[in-house]
């Protein structure tokens, strides 16, 4: 019994290994390979990209010339069937790939008979715009006499279509966003308009420096921060495609379908610092002075820029823009430097230093002309002009030479420190283009002694002066912000001591009060305004004021008028008009 066991055993054995090793013969290694694609419709796909389906030759089943298989008439209907697809010259697609092998039609289907084959394609078509369009579709194939050629349908375009039928885009535009103010509500319509600029239809030129995003007819910001922000405020586009009939050769009551969509993006808003009561009276303001007038107020604290509105000029934003020597209305800069050069002395001039504010009547000013390398300065004809003159009246009331001789003392970088101090020179965060002042290191004492008087080679902006009496007014220079939220303080900003914050508030203050030229100031309704005012030549030759200056704050609340008018030769005339502005747009 145990050896017929073992005879068993064996040829089981023997049994089991054959079957095993022919399972595992005919097992298949590795994934089994794509089917491939039929030849006929390899060479239809590949004649379609290049745009060359005339070059086939067509199964002439049909009875007339597209079904009999003219390939002149099939590649003008292809064609035709996309004229209104593409927004490129090209009228086939941008790739055809013939997928998978071809089904085999086991039933009648309309025009297609039993043993006709459909051969997928996957396709892809450039819309425009940075759009494209990739989808499935099928075209036939017919064996006669051994040979297989393409069997011409509209179908094998696109699913959807039928004889009469084509392919269309459509662009979807987007909504353009507004441009909004501090409460995030759209900025009313007239408020800061050279600020705000302007949107117009693109032209073709237009449309071509951005045809990835611009199509003729797009509403599209054509100055101002309309034209900086556009692609923001614009949004993106959108696209659709749709079957649509195609002419005389349509049938009825044709089906529009939508067969595929991008939808536009909505344009973002720009929201900006403006606040609507500051605006509105800085453009009424700017617009009564007449001539060409830069206007800015911003909020010493926060660096938020609350208004700002320019008229007349060059069509620049003259209030973040303007290049403009300061003049006397630089003197708060150069006040600050001579109090940290030392040279006031003992006494009186160490106690200024430390804040005493009644020191400044104790402490005189040379306010005679002063002569430097055969050029004269003389102080306006509203300051002092004799010798000696008390330093709170010289300061107050603008004895440029005064100051101009104590500057000779300074080393070379005093003035340009002193004026980062204040912000001047210091890179904004507007978000727009802006001048934020220039004070370089003079080049002899001559030049030195023009750039303490807020002439030579020092040029500010309203935007720069603005920012100068915000840091007086709270001590430390903000970062003005147009666009966007409040920026902190850079690492290295300098806050004024309490001595110079005291110092240089006293010398706007009493301005106000001595200065005759900012009387308009006096009886402004929402409180006590610090201030001074001052005229500017261009250049050390100059014999008349070009350009006038008001600046000073009133609480947290620092502001900046620029009178550019050349044509007007009287300093007081100049001044007046801009401490009219500045009242004006206090209220």
């Amino acid at each position: 019994m145990k050896g017929c066991l073992g005879r068993i055993s064996g040829g089981a054995l023997l049994i089991v290994v054959f079957v095993i090793a022919a399972v595992f013969w005919r097992q298949p290694t590795g994934s089994p390979e794509a089917p491939e694609p039929s030849e006929a419709g390899r060479q239809f796909a590949e004649a379609w990209q290049a745009g060359n389906l005339d070059s086939l030759d067509y199964d002439p089943s049909g009875a007339d010339d597209l079904d009999r298989g003219d390939a002149d008439q099939i590649a003008d209907e292809a064609a035709r069937m996309v004229a209104r697809l593409s927004s490129q010259d090209e009228d086939h697609p941008v790739s055809v790939v013939a997928v998978g092998a071809a089904r085999r039609v086991d039933q009648p289907e309309g025009d297609l008979r039993v043993g006709d084959h459909m051969q997928p394609l996957e396709v892809t078509w450039d819309l425009g715009h940075g759009r494209t369009w990739t989808y499935r579709t099928e075209v036939a194939l017919r064996t006669e006499d051994s040979r297989q050629r393409v069997l011409w349908r509209p179908s094998a375009v696109h699913p959807a279509l039928t004889r009469g039928l084509g392919l269309e885009a459509r662009r979807l535009r987007p909504a353009r966003a507004p441009v909004l103010d501090a409460q995030a509500r759209p900025l009313p319509a007239g408020l800061a308009t050279q600020l705000v600029g302007t949107t117009a239809p693109a032209t073709r030129q237009l449309a071509a420096i951005a045809p990835d995003r611009v199509a003729v007819e797009d509403i599209v910001g054509t100055s101002g921060l309309q034209l900086l922000y556009d692609a923001q405020l614009a949004g993106a586009a959108g696209v659709e495609v749709v079957a649509v009939p195609l002419g005389d050769a349509a049938p009825v009551q044709p089906p529009v379908r939508q067969l595929f969509v991008v939808p536009p993006v909505p344009g973002k808003p720009l929201r900006l610092t403006l606040d609507p009561t500051w605006q509105a009276r800085a453009d009424a303001a700017a617009r009564s002075a007449g001539g060409a007038v830069g206007v800015i107020a911003l909020d010493g604290l926060t660096g938020q820029v609350l208004a700002v509105t320019s008229s007349g000029g060059d069509g620049r934003e003259l209030a973040l823009q303007g290049r403009y020597p300061a003049g006397a209305a630089f003197r708060t800069v150069t006040t600050l430097a001579v109090l940290r050069s030392g040279v006031l002395g003992e006494g009186p001039g160490a106690e200024l230093v430390a804040g005493d504010r009644t020191a400044l009547d104790r402490l005189a000013l040379d306010c005679r002309p002063l002569d430097v390398e055969g050029q004269r300065f003389t102080n306006p004809s509203a300051a002092p002009q004799g010798s000696p003159t008390p330093m709170g009246a010289g300061l107050a009331d603008g004895c440029l030479t005064g100051l101009g001789r104590l500057a000779g003392s300074l080393a070379a970088d005093d003035l340009a420190s002193a004026a980062r101090t204040l912000g001047i020179g210091v890179p904004s965060a507007t978000g727009v283009q802006a001048f934020d002042g220039l004070v370089p290191r003079p080049e002899g004492t001559l030049q030195s002694v023009q750039n303490s008087l807020g002439e030579g080679s020092v040029l500010v902006s309203p935007l720069a002066l603005a920012r100068a009496a915000a840091a007086v007014s709270t001590g430390t220079a903000p970062i003005p912000t147009l666009i966007g939220a409040p920026t902190t303080p850079t690492p290295d900003a300098v806050p004024l001591a309490l001595g110079e914050q005291a110092v240089l508030d006293e010398v706007m203050r009493r301005s106000v009060r001595s200065d005759e030229r900012l009387a308009a100031l006096r009886s402004a309704s929402a409180g006590a305004v610090a201030a001074i005012t001052g005229s500017a030549g261009y250049g050390p030759s100059a014999q008349a004021p070009a350009d006038a200056w008001c600046t000073g704050y009133q609480g947290s609340v620092a502001f900046a008028v620029l009178v550019a008018d050349g044509a007007t030769r009287s300093d007081d005339e100049l001044t007046r008009r801009a401490a009219g502005v500045a009242a004006a747009l206090l209220g």
